[in-house]
């Protein structure tokens, strides 16, 4: 049986060495018998060194194929990295021009308040559960947060700080059931208790007499007789009134201005520091904005 190696030498000598010595002595002799030989063997090995050189274009050609495909892989990549980058800068872009407004907001609502220490703050976790729908922000009794300030932003009321640690503060949101502000009807000074319906944003300003006149998209804002939340804080519109002429009291639902799942940076109300010349100023301007 041919080994492998055998195989080998043959081929070699048939395509390549055989030939070679036929061509030198083609050189040397010109007699017909041995041209009419040469001829014969060039008939028999034609197909093959044709074989022999087709498969080397042939792989050659792939060779180059497969360097060109390895480059332009490698392009195809550098390109996915930097598109990929680009985005990422893009997405930060994005964020920090939307942050920068959030904020250009709350500082100019600042400089509107009455109050004359505010502490802004970041809302960086949430509870909704119905019961206890609270936000947890990053200031603390080190900023000097108290248990019971109210917290706001410039849209309007949205709870009062009821846990306090070093650097952390939990603030009951105006939605939670557990929560209650003292809250009026801004046009005909009805009052009533504002309280959280827990399963939606809405809130149920609750023991409003059936007599008072109360409208669909009256403003609602704070008492200031619960002694937590200051006097003319906004806290949302009515959205819906049902008088049953049995009972005593009508039901008033109020969306609040707030949007709770939006909320991302707060103002806390020192409220022991309060610029009284300018509070009637501050409840009209916030009024006629809300409307």
């Amino acid at each position: 049986m041919f080994t492998k190696k055998r195989i080998i030498v043959i081929a070699t000598f048939f395509l390549i060495i055989l030939p070679v010595v036929i061509l030198s002595l083609s050189f040397t002799y010109h007699y017909t018998s041995f041209k009419d030989g040469r001829n014969l063997f060039v008939f028999v090995a034609a197909p093959f060194q044709k074989a022999v050189v087709t498969t080397t274009k042939f792989g050659r050609d792939i060779w180059s194929d497969y360097f060109a495909l390895l480059s332009v892989a490698q392009e195809n990549k550098e390109i996915k990295r930097k598109l990929n980058e680009l985005a990422s800068l893009n997405n930060r872009f994005y964020e920090l021009k939307t942050s920068y407004a959030r904020l250009v907001k709350l500082l100019n609502f600042k400089k509107e308040t009455p109050y004359k220490k505010l502490i802004a703050s970041r809302v960086i976790g949430k509870d909704s559960s119905q019961w206890f729908k609270t936000v947890l922000i990053d200031k603390g009794k080190k900023d000097g947060v108290k248990r019971g300030m109210p917290v706001i932003a410039p849209e309007g009321a949205v709870g009062q700080i009821t846990d306090i640690f070093t650097h952390n503060s939990r603030v009951l949101l105006i939605t939670g059931q557990n929560s209650a502000v003292d809250a009026i009807i801004q046009r005909t000074r009805a009052r009533g208790i504002l309280k959280g319906k827990g399963f939606d944003e809405e809130c149920a300003l609750e023991y409003v007499l059936r007599k008072n006149d109360v409208r669909i998209k009256d403003v609602v804002i704070s008492s200031g007789m619960d002694g937590i939340f200051p006097k003319g804080l906004m806290i949302g519109i009515v959205s819906d009134v049902t008088k049953n002429h049995s009972e005593v009291f009508q039901q008033v639902s109020v969306s609040c201005y707030v949007d709770f799942e939006k909320l991302e940076e707060v103002l806390i109300i020192d409220t022991s520091v309060v610029d009284i010349r300018n509070f009637q100023n501050y409840a009209g301007e916030r009024s006629r904005f809300s409307r």
